[in-house]
């Protein structure tokens, strides 16, 4: 078999226990290409890969991973929650379940952004548009008009507003007081990032539905546009963006005895000894 191993840079714990991998797997006979964060994927395709790093990093691995083909990830975490890594250590016995293939390959559901002259962007957690200002200018509220399937939403009068997948619904969306959705679900979820309305509610819908932002800031100022937390672009008024589920899919590497909901109450609680 064929792994690349992923390694954020800077963390030497994350340095260490990926050499140790690549040493036993390359001692169980296979082939291993250790790759330091920032490298370019080798040209062979990769029949598994492993990141050690935190969330972002392993988002960010898989979104390449997923750019490139259908090679599944196995996340280490070396960060600080974790939520798609499998966990911290690389035991024996995960070794000897890599070599033999002995894992399932949990598909997860990904949006695609469409912001026009050919400019298209994929998110495996979400797309944020949030307000933006120039040094000097006043922080202020800005206005997002969203339609469904061509049918008005409202207009969100808010710090900016998030759509994101199953998966991205513990990550910022949670922290804007969205719910926490089953992975395996398909659905796309719109919560607001404090928004200025007594009445403005996360809202959930079907897989099949096209979702469309439009910039409606009052003062003319642009929005931001981040992809799975990374910067994308800057959204002029009158600018649109239109999201909608990919066809395209993130594929990670689980093990039958780990949960979602295990990893969940973990991570959110003080159970972490549970």
């Amino acid at each position: 078999m064929i792994f690349s191993v992923f390694t954020i840079a800077g963390d030497g714990r994350a340095r260490l226990l990926a050499e140790e991998l690549t040493a036993k797997l390359k001692k169980g006979g296979a082939e291993v290409c250790l790759l330091p964060e920032g490298s370019t994927l080798p040209s062979r395709q990769s029949d598994a890969a492993i990141a050690f790093g935190g969330d972002g990093f392993i988002l960010a691995v898989a979104g390449q991973l997923t750019a490139r083909g259908q090679t599944p990830l196995l996340g280490i975490n070396c960060g600080h929650l974790g939520y798609l890594a499998s966990g911290r250590e690389v035991t024996n016995e995960t070794v000897k379940r890599l070599l033999e293939g002995d894992y399932s390959v949990d598909r997860r559901m990904m949006l695609s952004a469409d912001f026009g002259n050919g400019k298209k962007a994929y998110a495996i957690n979400d797309l944020t548009l949030l307000r933006a200002a120039q040094p000097g200018e006043n922080l202020g509220i800005t206005t997002i008009k969203a339609r469904c399937d061509g049918a008005s939403l409202g207009s969100y009068r808010a710090d900016g507003l998030i759509v994101s997948t199953p998966t991205g619904s513990t990550a910022y969306a949670l922290s804007a007081g969205g719910s926490v959705i089953d992975p395996e679900m398909r659905c796309i979820c719109l919560t607001p990032v404090c928004a200025h309305s007594l009445t403005a509610r996360q809202i959930v819908l079907a897989p099949d539905k096209t979702v469309t932002l439009t910039c409606s800031d009052p003062k003319g100022r642009s929005l931001l546009c981040a992809v799975d937390g990374a910067y994308c672009k800057d959204l002029a008024p009158g600018e649109r963006v239109t999201v909608r589920a990919s066809k395209k899919t993130a594929r990670f590497i689980c093990f039958k005895d780990r949960f979602f909901f295990d990893t969940l109450r973990k991570k959110l609680t003080d159970e972490s000894n549970a």
